[in-house]
């Protein structure tokens, strides 16, 4: 008579742990890298007012415009 024995039910080598843990280190770094230098550079209203003032060589549209 054949036995047959079957242990698949039985603890495991934890190769899901090793696989979990691959992530979670995974998705930390990706968001350490991608993340926080984003959450970083979001504007910020300090009200200081700034203005910016292009002058491109060549036609001005007739006159000139003074610094303010």
């Amino acid at each position: 008579m054949t036995t047959v024995i079957n242990n698949s039910g039985e603890g495991g080598n934890g190769v899901g742990w090793v696989i979990a843990i691959v992530l979670i280190v995974a998705i930390l770094f990706a968001f350490f890298v991608y993340g926080l230098p984003a959450l970083r550079q979001a504007p910020a209203d300090n009200g200081s007012g700034a203005q910016i003032n292009v002058q491109l060589p060549g036609n001005n549209g007739g006159g000139e415009q003074t610094p303010q």
